[in-house]
C-alpha cells in the first residue's frame, strides 16, 4: 500500500529544492512530464508527495490517494465498513460510488 499527499504548487522546481535537497526527506521517483513529480520518502518509499503545477483548481484535484494491489476488492471492503463516526464512501457528483484506478483509468460502480 501506498500513500500519495497531492500538492498544487506555483513552482515544482521550488519544491523539489525544499523536500528533496534542503529537507533530504524525500527522492524523485518519477518525472511525469509537464512540471509533475512523484517524490518519494527517502525513508519510507510507500509515503509520496505528488507534486506539479496543475492549472485547475485545488477544488477539483485529489488531496490525498491510496494505492493499492486491488482496487475492486479494497473498494467493496472499505464499502461493507460499519465505521463509528460519519466516515465513509462519499457518492460522486452524478450521485452514485465511483471509484478510479490508475493509471488504466478503470471505473468501478
Amino acid at each position: 500500500m501506498r500513500f500519495d499527499m497531492f500538492l498544487n504548487v506555483t513552482s515544482s522546481a521550488d519544491a523539489i529544492r525544499f523536500y528533496v535537497e534542503e529537507l533530504g526527506l524525500f527522492r524523485v521517483a518519477i518525472d511525469y512530464g509537464m512540471k509533475s513529480f512523484l517524490l518519494c520518502a527517502t525513508e519510507s518509499p510507500y509515503v509520496c508527495l505528488n507534486v506539479g503545477e496543475r492549472p485547475i483548481s485545488i477544488s477539483e484535484y485529489p488531496r490525498f490517494g491510496i494505492q493499492v494491489d486491488d482496487c475492486g476488492k479494497e473498494f467493496r471492503r472499505l464499502r461493507d465498513i460499519q465505521f463509528s463516526k460519519s466516515a465513509g464512501i462519499v457518492p460522486s457528483r452524478e450521485a452514485y460510488l465511483r471509484l478510479a484506478t490508475f493509471p488504466l483509468g478503470k471505473i468501478s460502480q
